[in-house]
């Protein structure tokens, strides 16, 4: 088949989802809505039509690369109130290119890969092909319902869409509340498209280098938050329940990744006086986080909105403990008290209570280590997944 993808191409998400259809043997024509820096990518053919005000952001050539501005960029208020309230009122302004490109292409299916600005900016494209909506997990819970605008361009979207991806089964719901078709086809798979699962031996062995490369001993507790600080991820409050954590857990580390360059962190970390306990990184690659899991003990998800965290899965994965906030998505993986331990992300007092729970109750680290590396390789194993992806993708190409 002839897939034509509408995708922020820096994502790690994104690629990862593409690469492994295009994996598949199917024709892959990207259109990026954000510019991706100037070298070429292998096997994919890559084109760039900054929509929603991109140019606000940075290309990078590496989509972990980060440097203080383009953190800055991402963070700045301003550059967000810009994007959200009149990065809109570019999508029609660059329909043209986007239209052309999709024409000369001719897929069979046309893919946008998250809802704002990728799904909206299809709708104005009016494919002839069927048009999939992948809905990421703040798409319909923040976006869309926070916004009147963004909420419009939603319905306007769902409504011209054909057939609809998530990773969760609660933004399968919402998505007829937004405008769905009745009978349309849906699917639910992980957003990178799966995860290759690693052996017992791969982790002992990741766990060593990577504790080793941070200087962190062997037998160190460390607890790990593998996403920086956004308006829906509330880092801080695992900053916060620091102090009673190593209080409890004496020599506790806390890693904190893509949060080096963030002045918010830096400055609540010189506050609350943890920057011994702490190690600020930055932004880490795939194969780095890969490690960074198998270092940790547990790995600590606060967040507001989500769909089912990329991040949640990977921690699953390595036999990591999971330590995640108490929504929807998150609870169709995780089992309070069972396979994992669920918290209100505002309140660091009882997230600090849970994480000493965690470190000193090494028996339920173990039982809940078996039940997610099957969880994962039952739901979320990347060859089985991307199967199921590509009958979707036929299903819809016939529509």
């Amino acid at each position: 088949m002839r897939i034509a993808f509408i995708a922020d191409f820096r994502s790690v998400t994104a690629r990862s989802w593409i690469g492994g259809v295009a994996g598949l043997g199917h024709e892959c024509l990207i259109v990026s809505s954000h510019p991706v820096g100037s070298e070429p990518e292998a096997g994919f053919r890559v084109e760039c039509v900054p929509i929603g005000l991109s140019w606000l952001t940075r290309a990078s050539g590496s989509p972990r690369a980060s440097t203080g501005a383009s953190r800055l960029r991402r963070s700045n208020p301003m550059v967000e109130y810009l994007r959200a309230h009149v990065g809109p009122f570019d999508l029609p302004i660059q329909a043209r290119k986007g239209r052309h490109l999709i024409e000369e292409f001719a897929p069979d299916v046309v893919h946008a890969l998250r809802i704002p600005f990728e799904g909206m900016y299809a709708s104005y494209l009016r494919p002839t092909s069927p048009l999939v909506l992948s809905a990421w997990g703040t798409d319909f819970t923040l976006h869309a319902a926070g916004n009147r605008l963004l909420g419009g361009l939603t319905r306007r979207a769902v409504g011209m869409s054909h057939a609809l991806i998530a990773d969760c089964q609660r933004d399968v719901e919402l998505a007829g509340t937004w405008g769905l078709e009745p009978g349309r086809p849906t699917g639910i798979f992980p957003g990178n498209g799966g995860l290759e699962l690693p052996s017992d031996s791969d982790v002992d062995r990741l766990r060593g280098e990577t504790r080793s490369r941070l200087g962190i001993a062997d037998d160190t507790p460390v607890v790990l938050s593998p996403r920086g600080q956004r308006g829906w991820l509330r880092v801080d409050t695992l900053c916060r329940a620091v102090p009673e954590i190593v209080r409890r857990v004496p020599g506790t580390v806390t890693v904190l990744v893509d949060s080096s360059g963030d002045r918010r962190i830096t400055t609540l970390v010189d506050e609350l006086k943890i920057g011994e306990f702490c190690r600020l990184l930055p932004r880490q690659s795939p194969g780095q986080m890969a490690g960074l899991f198998a270092a940790a003990d547990l790995a600590v998800s606060p967040s507001f909105h989500d769909g089912t965290p990329n991040t949640l899965l990977e921690c699953m994965a390595t036999g990591c403990f999971p330590v995640a906030s108490n929504i929807a998505p998150v609870r169709e993986w995780i089992d309070h008290g069972v396979n994992g331990l669920l918290f209100d992300p505002a309140d660091p007092r009882e997230l600090g209570a849970l994480v000493v729970e965690a470190l000193t109750g090494e028996k339920i680290r173990e039982h809940a280590r078996s039940i997610n590396r099957d969880l994962v390789a039952e739901r979320a194993e990347r060859r089985a997944t991307l199967a199921r992806v590509d009958e979707f993708y036929r299903k819809v190409g016939v529509l």
